[in-house]
């Protein structure tokens, strides 16, 4: 196993290492997505396929703690307690974003692998 920050490149692997990439829960917790889906990209084999989840938008929108006081469209750093795992509850922080940014992200990765309409 290795530990790596998405945020920088995947030095350590070669250009289309994988067929599948999978990316569960954790691209709420990285400020800029571009960088990620293009490593992703990199490092997936022509007809690869890409699997991520993320928290849905309107979940975070719809609660008061993560909403704050800016727009919908425009992306924010938010913090909370995590309960349900004990004590201590760690202070997590993520990025709440609008669906369309998240959806603008996976699109290029697609279309960038000639997958496109």
């Amino acid at each position: 196993m290795r530990v790596a920050d998405l945020e920088q490149p995947f030095t350590w692997l070669d250009d289309g290492s994988f067929d599948r990439v999978l990316c569960s829960l954790v691209l709420d917790y990285v400020e800029e997505l571009t960088s990620v889906f293009r490593e992703f990209r990199r490092v997936t084999k022509s007809g690869g396929k890409l699997v991520f989840s993320m928290v849905h938008p309107m979940a975070d929108w719809n609660h008061e703690a993560t909403r704050g006081d800016e727009p919908y469209y425009q992306r924010r750093r938010h913090g909370l307690h995590w309960s349900g795992f004990g004590e201590p509850k760690p202070f997590v922080e993520a990025y709440r974003r609008p669906l369309e940014r998240n959806l603008q992200c996976a699109d290029r990765w697609r279309l960038d692998l000639g997958q496109g309409p």
